[in-house]
């Protein structure tokens, strides 16, 4: 609200929430798409890969939360079956009991709306205990090492 209460023009490169455009600011400005635009495609794509069963998994942060449920919903529409929508703890190093779950939800796919640090994680403990399961994410998880 500040920037837009003292007329100061605002270009963020990482505000993919609606909330800030639905505002109605004027001098608010983004280089990334939106949640709900976002969220549709990732869905779109997993839909043309023919999931059997989808989880969507996601860091309980307005960011990764945001963009899990866009995704659930498009998935949901679709008919397809989510299996299980999951919050994980940002900051945790031991996602064992996820694992054990998306490997009890026997899915195919999980979607993980969320930063790389915990997906990181996630795929090694996912790879430790065989679980036979594509990942994907979006830019949030764009890292080189993973």
């Amino acid at each position: 609200d500040i920037y837009e209460d003292e007329g100061i023009l605002m270009v963020t490169p990482a505000s993919t929430s609606p909330d800030i455009t639905e505002r109605g600011y004027e001098l608010v400005f983004r280089t990334i798409g939106l949640d709900s635009m976002q969220g549709p495609v990732a869905a779109n794509y997993l839909i043309s890969q023919k999931p059997e069963r989808v989880a969507v998994v996601h860091d309980k942060q307005q960011y990764g939360e945001g963009i899990a449920t866009a995704v659930r919903d498009t998935l949901e529409e679709a008919g397809v079956e989510v299996a299980m929508f999951e919050g994980i703890t940002a900051g945790a190093k031991d996602f064992s009991s996820l694992v054990t779950k998306l490997r009890q939800a026997d899915v195919d796919y999980v979607y993980y709306g969320g930063y790389h640090p915990e997906l990181g994680l996630i795929l090694r403990q996912a790879q430790q205990a065989d679980l036979d399961a594509t990942f994907m994410g979006p830019e949030g998880v764009g890292n080189k090492d993973i």
